[in-house]
C-alpha cells in the first residue's frame, strides 16, 4: 500500500503497514494466531472527529496500522486546511451550508434577513454558572452539564436556536462526510469489507467539559447517526478529551521513530560481512607495529612523568 503520487487525493497517508509485512517475513502474522485461530479485531475501521473550535477535521484508522487524514472537504477551504467550525440555518430552522461556504452563502445571497448564521460557537456554548460558586463537593457538578441551552447566531444580535439543534447539524453533516470517505476509499478502492458495528467513533472534546457534558455530546453524536439506535455496544462511540488525544498522537509518533531507529541498526548489523572486507584498505603490518612502538613510548613517558 503506498502513498498516491500527484495531485493530493481526497486522503494524505500518514503511515503505512512495516516492511515485513510486505516482504514475506511472517513473524508479525505469527502473533496474531493463537492455536491456529487469527485474532479477531472488534471494529475494522477507527474514525477520529475533531470537533475544534476553529474547524473540524476527520481521520481514519485500519487495522494494519495505517492511517488517514480527510483532505478534500466540499468547502472553499485548501486541500491541507480543516473546514470551519460554522454552520447557516434558513428561516425555517434547516441547516443550509456548513464550513467557509457558511458564510459566504449567506453573503451571496438576497433577503435572507430571517437566516442565522453560526460561526465559531463551540466555546460559545460553555459559561461558568452561578451554582459552582455554591458546591462544596466535586460530586456536585456530576448532574450538571455546563451549556447554554441556546446560542446566539453572529448575524443576528438576539436571535438563538437550541443548542442540540446546531450540534447535531454539524455531526451529521462530518458523519455523512466520513461515510462517503468509508465507501469510496475502502469498500470500492481497497475492497475492504465491514458493517456500520464494525466503526468505531472517536469524539474529541474539551477538557474543561465534565462527565455529563461528555454525555450530553454522545447523545447528539447518536441522534447524528454516528451509532445505530439498535447498536447497544458502548464502546463503539469514545468521548475523549482534546489533550489526551494530543498526548497519545505525540507519543505514537516517538514510538514510530524509535522503531525505525531500531530498524535501521538491524539493517545495518545484517550487511554482507563480504562487502565490508571489499573495503580498500592501505594500512600495512609495517604501520601497524610503528603505530603500537608509538603508543608504548607515549605510555612509558606518561609513567616517568608520575614517578617524578
Amino acid at each position: 500500500m503506498t502513498t498516491p503520487k500527484g495531485p493530493l487525493s481526497q486522503y494524505q497517508k500518514l503511515s503505512v503497514t512495516s516492511d515485513a509485512s510486505h516482504s514475506g517475513d511472517d513473524s508479525e502474522e505469527k502473533k496474531e494466531y493463537a492455536n491456529g485461530i487469527k485474532k479477531q479485531h472488534k471494529y475494522i475501521v477507527y474514525v477520529g472527529i475533531d470537533f475544534g473550535t476553529d474547524g473540524c477535521g476527520l481521520s481514519y484508522g485500519l487495522n494494519d496500522g495505517s492511517v488517514f487524514i480527510h483532505n478534500r472537504w466540499k468547502d472553499a477551504c485548501a486541500a491541507d486546511e480543516k473546514p470551519e467550525t460554522s454552520i447557516l440555518f434558513d428561516a425555517n430552522m434547516e441547516p443550509k451550508a456548513y464550513g467557509s461556504k457558511a458564510k459566504q452563502t449567506y453573503i451571496d445571497l438576497t433577503n435572507v434577513n430571517d437566516w442565522m448564521l453560526f460561526e465559531k460557537y463551540k466555546m460559545s456554548l460553555y459559561r461558568e454558572p452561578d451554582w459552582k460558586k455554591e458546591i462544596q463537593d466535586k460530586s456536585q457538578t456530576l448532574e450538571r452539564v455546563d451549556f447554554e441551552e441556546k446560542i446566539s447566531a453572529n448575524n443576528q444580535m438576539g436571535k438563538t436556536i437550541e443548542t442540540e439543534r446546531i450540534f447535531v447539524a454539524q455531526l451529521k453533516y462530518l458523519y455523512q462526510a466520513a461515510m462517503k470517505f468509508m465507501l469510496e476509499e475502502f469498500k470500492k478502492k481497497r475492497k475492504i469489507k465491514f458493517k456500520s458495528n464494525q466503526i468505531q467513533w472517536i469524539l474529541t472534546v474539551p477538557a474543561i467539559w465534565n462527565d455529563a457534558a461528555k454525555n450530553k455530546m454522545k447523545h447528539w453524536a447518536r441522534m447524528a447517526g454516528l451509532v445505530k439506535s439498535d447498536n447497544n455496544d458502548p464502546d463503539a462511540l469514545k468521548i475523549v478529551y482534546e489533550p489526551d488525544c494530543a498526548s497519545l498522537a505525540i507519543q505514537y509518533e516517538i514510538n514510530k521513530s524509535k522503531s525505525q531507529i531500531v530498524r535501521n541498526a538491524e539493517e545495518y548489523n545484517n550487511e554482507d560481512i563480504d562487502s565490508k572486507e571489499q573495503i580498500p584498505c592501505n594500512i600495512t603490518d609495517d604501520d601497524e607495529e610503528k603505530e603500537q612502538a608509538e603508543y608504548s613510548k607515549i605510555l612509558q613517558d606518561i609513567d616517568i612523568k608520575l614517578a617524578k
